[in-house]
């Protein structure tokens, strides 16, 4: 006789029916394959939440036309062979050759040959060993086109002038940690963080050509105004007869836009709609798959099932009311 539905009219309506318990199969493969798919549903679960509560950064360009007179330049760089003592940083601005001395709020430490801090640098004190120099801290510029140098001096009355034979001789090998033109934010990429330039036979000048984009970048929680900036290198090897002091030159200019970056929520609804997703599409490829390898290895097998036994089923599937 049939089995009668539970819920009356209702059960009738719904889209799940359901086999009986007597016709199901429980496999080592359909487990595993359950196993699999539960924490791959967990993982994109947890993917999505992160992403959610993190949210998404949207970005806009305008044409940059705010007036500000200062720009903080936060620099960590070290010198592997310009003695501190022999060191100068120098700042241009606008279009001018005339150098000021751009050094005076930054931290000087003494290296070894082999570019280890040895200890602090004081100006006043006499530092007789000849390795390398490493300055750190914050210089206020103009924010205008302009470049910073660091070179070697004759002597303090003659900082920025030719530096003559004992220029041509400093090697201008140098490491930057850090290099930034404002504050940083979550994800910012400063190219020029982490370069090492090491020269061992071969003298010379290099100058790095950066361009500053004024950026604002505005999180959940607070607003900073600070620069991204791109890079490009040159290297001008010294030769015999040059009067030039090799040295290192970082010259920016600033582009005419600027860029804001806002984090903005992603809302509950879409995250919800891309929870499900996640969950009903791992329970559908993993049913799929389940069927297909079922398939697959039960196929080979399937002319050696008895006729008592496919006969037995007919008469269990006319017991419980199921349609031929």
């Amino acid at each position: 006789m049939k089995r009668k539905a539970s819920g009356g009219s209702l059960a009738r309506m719904s889209a799940y029916g359901r086999p009986m318990s007597g016709l199901t199969e429980k496999t080592a493969m359909g487990g595993m394959l359950t196993v699999a798919g539960v924490a791959m549903a967990a993982l994109l679960f947890v993917s999505e939440l992160v992403q959610y509560l993190r949210g998404r950064v949207v970005h806009e360009m305008n044409v940059f036309n705010e007036r500000k007179d200062e720009l903080h330049v936060h620099l960590d760089v070290s010198m592997l062979s310009m003695p501190c003592h022999l060191l100068v940083v120098g700042a241009t601005e606008g279009t001018g050759e005339v150098l000021h001395r751009a050094d005076s709020g930054l931290e000087w430490s003494l290296l070894d040959n082999g570019g280890r801090r040895v200890g602090p640098y004081v100006r006043t004190a006499v530092h007789p060993h000849a390795g390398g120099c490493r300055l750190r801290g914050e210089i206020k510029v103009g924010r205008i086109a302009g470049a910073l140098r660091f070179l070697v001096q004759e002597n303090p009355m003659l900082a920025f002038r030719k530096a003559g034979k004992n220029g041509l001789h400093q090697n201008t090998s140098h490491v930057i940690e850090k290099l930034r033109f404002g504050p940083s934010y979550k994800g910012m990429v400063n190219p020029m963080e982490g370069l090492k330039q090491v020269e061992v036979e071969k003298n010379g000048s290099w100058t790095y050509f950066l361009k500053l984009v004024p950026t604002t970048y505005q999180s959940r929680w607070k607003t900073k105004e600070t620069n991204q900036y791109s890079m490009t290198e040159f290297f001008n090897q010294a030769i015999g007869g040059d009067s030039q002091a090799p040295h290192l030159t970082i010259s920016y200019e600033m582009s005419p836009y600027s860029i804001k970056m806002k984090e903005e929520n992603i809302g509950f609804g879409h995250f919800l709609v891309r929870v499900c997703a996640v969950v009903g599409g791992t329970y559908a490829f993993t049913r799929m798959l389940d069927r297909w390898l079922y398939l697959l290895t039960s196929c080979p097998h399937a002319h050696s099932i008895p006729s008592s036994e496919i006969q037995a089923l007919h008469t269990q599937e006319k017991a419980v009311g199921l349609p031929k």
